[in-house]
């Protein structure tokens, strides 16, 4: 196999930094262009490839001005990884195996396994006849992994890397980590489920109908971010840690659970409340979906400027369990006309529980 070969052809090649910076000046009769190019995929591939496979790499781009990456009859899958990095390409084995279930065919399109890693590209796509579900960017949702014969992974991650709307196709990258070394001869990539709708939304709060007063309750944190989070964490004794360990904090109590809704967002407090400005929206449900906000207050001056911190819990309602946010702004004059207050909301919803499940063998390809 290509692959195999061209990394057994490197495997003994350890590159100094000499020899690397040499081959950034080759081809000197290249335009400016080109080798800014050049070199801005070799800073991207480089920290992520062996030394032996930047060689390599590296090859691959400096034939990219004298010759065509890839021949019509090349799989489909490269020529979309080439539309992503045409130096890693040739380092991903063609897979094309795919599973369909609930009207969506999952593929695999290729594979990169070294040793306990493992990369996975993928795709979701429309079954033929199944509707329109797959018509841009997509999220992986409750569990996906790779298992082989000596173990399964254990720790990774996702991204998404673009729609092929020529092909109705969604690709996904997965970069997995298990104990152990993956058995190549026999391989297993799954995903449980997905979320197939994803929206962002600017609204406009209105700071006119804030309020300067509010009571507070004591929440148990299930999150929290920013520096200045201290002054709202209520202390408590060694035995109540010990019975629970999760911080609790202060928040605004407003506008009971009772009156939001589960499918959306409900802001359910604006406040100028001690030199600072409190925003409080609850998620709704987020069993099947996620939700978040990215809270934008702008002065006078148009001067921008995003939330100090917030803390996130949890309150239950008719059975369901919905996801609370409160952000601050801290040392804000409680001045409504002296500033004005948006906020990005984003949803990720049209939950699809597919189990979808392919297996291969890497050293084949089929």
């Amino acid at each position: 196999m290509f692959q195999e070969n061209y990394k057994k052809a490197y495997d003994s090649i350890v590159p100094d930094s000499a020899l690397v910076e040499k081959m950034l000046e080759v081809a000197g009769d290249a335009t400016v262009e080109e080798k800014n190019r050049r070199e801005g995929l070799f800073r991207v591939i480089k920290p992520m490839l062996t030394a032996a496979a930047v060689v390599a790499a590296f090859v691959t781009i400096m034939s990219l001005t004298v010759m065509p990456v890839l021949a019509a009859n090349v799989p489909a899958v490269y020529r979309f990884l080439n539309g992503i990095s045409p130096a890693l390409a040739d380092f991903f084995v063609p897979i094309e195996k795919s599973c369909t279930k609930k009207g969506i065919t999952m593929q695999v399109e290729a594979v990169y396994v070294e040793g306990n890693r493992a990369e996975v590209y993928i795709s979701f796509q429309d079954a033929e006849g199944a509707g329109n579900v797959i018509d841009g960017e997509i999220d992986l949702w409750t569990g996906y992994g790779l298992e082989s014969r000596t173990g399964c992974s254990t720790i990774g991650g996702h991204s998404f890397v673009g729609y092929d709307a020529e092909t109705g196709k969604a690709y996904w990258k997965v970069s997995l980590q298990g104990w152990d070394e993956f058995e190549t001869d026999k391989l297993t990539f799954y995903v449980y489920s997905i979320l197939s709708s994803i929206s962002e939304e600017k609204r406009e709060l209105d700071l006119k109908e804030a309020l300067t007063e509010a009571e507070f309750k004591n929440v148990t944190l299930s999150g929290r971010s920013g520096t200045q989070l201290a002054n709202d964490i209520i202390q408590r004794t060694d035995e109540e840690r010990r019975e629970d360990p999760r911080p609790v904090s202060a928040v605004m109590n407003v506008k009971p659970v009772s009156e939001c809704v589960a499918d959306g967002f409900t802001v359910t407090g604006i406040a100028f409340l001690d030199g600072n400005l409190r925003v409080q929206i609850c998620m709704g449900d987020q069993s099947r979906a996620v939700r978040h906000v990215r809270l934008f207050l702008t002065d006078k001056d148009g001067e921008e400027r995003i939330t100090d911190y917030s803390v996130m819990w949890k309150e239950s309602w008719g059975g369901v369990d919905y996801t609370f946010y409160e952000y601050v702004f801290v040392d804000v004059d409680a001045d409504a006309d002296a500033y004005a207050l948006y906020g990005l909301f984003n949803e990720e919803s049209g939950y699809v529980e597919g189990d979808w499940s392919v297996t291969f063998t890497l050293e084949s390809g089929e």
